[in-house]
């Protein structure tokens, strides 16, 4: 930019301005909450876009956690694990694998074969049913967090958030973790197209 003016804030700044006079306005609001999934503590397969959005609102809140800090206002991430969400009946309705596979590239079905997909489907399915919680206990945390005087940076909510993602993406390193999530949780009994 070869002129003296100063760059021009994008407009996502005056909402978050004007979100900030609302906070301060709403004196019973010092709280700002962002809800995670917490089974992004776990990089799950054919999840890297999806993945790399959650680490943004991850990475977000905890700067505004500690720029916002200065007004007294608390940013609190809440982290639900798998929930059985309208999301969850969507991949159940009738057609949904078809719609999904017909949706990628055919460099991508050749590479991993309609078989290998409709595989991991019925995992993640079956998966989903036996960790899956009621989205109740989300609505439930966001109400402890916003009438805490002291809350936690994090929550973690739902069984597998606490006891199995957390576990296996801090507190095991990361070549047993991923030795016992791939023989484990995602199991696989058939193998991509391009590797049989």
């Amino acid at each position: 930019n070869n002129n003296n003016n100063p760059p021009q804030p994008p407009r996502m700044c005056f909402c978050f301005l004007f979100f900030l006079f609302f906070l301060h306005w709403q004196q019973r609001l010092h709280q700002h909450l962002s809800v995670n999934r917490g089974v992004l503590l776990m990089i799950m397969f054919f999840q890297g876009y999806y993945s790399a959005s959650k680490h943004a609102v991850e990475g977000l809140s905890d700067a505004w956690r500690r720029e916002l800090a200065k007004w007294d206002i608390k940013v609190v991430i809440i982290e639900p694990g798998a929930m059985k969400t309208p999301l969850y009946s969507t991949m159940q309705e009738t057609g949904a694998f078809d719609r999904m596979w017909s949706s990628l590239e055919p460099e991508v079905q050749e590479l991993y074969g309609k078989e290998y997909f409709q595989a991991m489907h019925k995992k993640g399915l079956a998966l989903l049913d036996k960790l899956g919680g009621d989205p109740q206990l989300v609505v439930d945390t966001m109400d402890r967090a916003v009438h805490a005087k002291y809350p936690p940076h994090r929550y973690l909510v739902g069984t597998d958030a606490k006891f199995v993602f957390f576990p296996l993406s801090t507190l095991i390193p990361s070549p047993i973790s991923d030795v016992l999530f791939s023989t484990v949780l995602a199991r696989e009994s058939v193998r991509p197209a391009a590797l049989r």
